[in-house]
């Protein structure tokens, strides 16, 4: 996983000139865990820039678009001090689309999607799944199991099945890195530096309304670089600034087609 940490690092801007290191200074290990309340909810708004460019044949596609978004992390239950079951649901999203074909066209809309069903996990303390399926969520990050130092490392992998019309399954790897400790407003403040990377295939089957059933296979692959602030002294994440680019294959008796998409974005916790 060195090669990981060191493929990605370049990615991200860490601003340093408001930090007070204090990890650095003292060398202490310290414990990383989310200190979440029954009852309690968190609000994070994210604004992402995608820059997607698709092929179908020899038609090809670039589009800009930037999403701003509203997220609840709830916490519905606390059955012990170091487990927690807790509900993820997206309040409300707007996107402002640059859509650029041969003629060219804008699309700006808002979409309310009131009939989302919440993601529920049930997690330890460390943000790890308790259930049969891993945590899917950057509110969540995989924390390390033993109290980490400056420069300390952990490693992270979970299997994503997916399910519907597309079935497979998505290995996602990551390794984090303990960058700094600094204090802010009287609370202690992880900055981690997070490299994932993952690889899916799947296979698809969907009936034509007026024709016979497609079917095919996909391939992804997608590299990501993030930096986490996590709030140590009130357990939970406070900012995330990521850089991700994902690509798309996808084969059929009917058509083949490759999505690729750069994303940016940022998330910061509203709630206090």
């Amino acid at each position: 996983m060195k090669s990981l940490m060191h493929r990605h690092l370049s990615l991200v801007w860490i601003p340093l000139f408001f930090s007070t290191s204090i990890l650095g200074q003292t060398g202490e290990k310290l414990k990383l865990e989310y200190k979440f309340e029954a009852g309690e909810t968190l609000r994070y708004k994210t604004e992402s820039h995608d820059s997607t460019s698709s092929g179908r044949g020899d038609q090809v596609m670039n589009m800009k678009m930037t999403r701003w978004s509203m997220h609840n992390l709830s916490v519905l239950e606390k059955p012990s001090t170091d487990k927690y079951k807790v509900s993820i649901e997206m309040d409300t999203v707007w996107t402002d689309q640059d859509e650029q074909q041969s003629e060219g066209r804008v699309m700006r809309f808002r979409v309310d999607p009131q009939n989302d069903t919440p993601d529920e996990y049930q997690i330890a303390s460390n943000g790890k799944s308790q259930s049969e399926d891993p945590v899917v969520s950057p509110f969540l990050l995989p924390l390390p199991d033993e109290p980490v130092g400056i420069n300390d490392t952990w490693d992270f992998e979970m299997k994503i099945e997916q399910r519907g019309r597309m079935q497979g399954e998505t290995t996602v790897t990551g390794q984090c890195l303990l960058y700094d400790l600094y204090e802010d407003d009287g609370r202690k403040v992880a900055t981690i530096i997070v490299n994932t990377e993952s690889k899916g295939e799947s296979t698809f089957r969907f009936q034509r309304p007026d024709g016979d059933p497609i079917s095919g296979t996909g391939q992804s692959y997608g590299s990501m670089t993030s930096l986490v602030y996590f709030d140590v002294s009130r357990g939970r994440i406070v900012e995330i600034v990521t850089e991700e680019k994902r690509d798309t294959a996808m084969e059929s008796s009917m058509f083949s087609s490759n999505t690729s998409i750069m994303t940016k974005s940022t998330i910061h916790l509203i709630s206090k």
